[in-house]
């Protein structure tokens, strides 16, 4: 029997995803290897500074103008993602009437009931994930 070690060691700051770690870290001579937390490089998404819709359901104009408070609101709070999405809430809600949901953020799944034709997720940026609906 052999027992392979599948490391991958981060570029940016050497430590140990903790995702790719299927052995316990292995201890060498002179270093030790982490298992610390990696840090999050995103200067390579700098350059998407749009809305990227992924998915969608609504009517071509409600969609852009979703898109477009959307990317405003991202503008507007840069680093207060409570701030925007209850931005757009209160956009939507005097446009579209009420019962509009907003959630935005890095990393979140969802499973949810909403009416048709009113749902759009999309991603800002590369990493801000999106999801604006409207519930029944």
């Amino acid at each position: 029997f052999f027992r392979v070690a599948v490391v991958c060691i981060c570029p940016t700051c050497d430590c140990i995803p903790q995702a790719h770690l299927s052995v316990p870290p292995i201890k060498q001579e002179h270093n030790t290897m982490s298992i610390q937390a990696c840090k999050v490089d995103r200067t390579h998404l700098s350059n998407f500074n749009y809305g990227h819709i992924k998915l969608s359901d609504m009517p071509d104009e409600m969609r852009s103008e979703v898109k477009e408070a959307v990317v405003t609101a991202i503008e507007k709070f840069p680093d207060n993602y409570e701030g925007a999405s209850k931005f757009v809430k209160e956009l939507m809600d005097k446009k579209f009437g009420t019962y509009w949901h907003v959630i935005i953020g890095d990393s979140f799944g969802f499973e949810i009931t909403y009416e048709l034709k009113h749902l759009m997720y999309m991603f800002f940026g590369g990493h801000i994930a999106v999801l604006i609906f409207k519930a029944l």
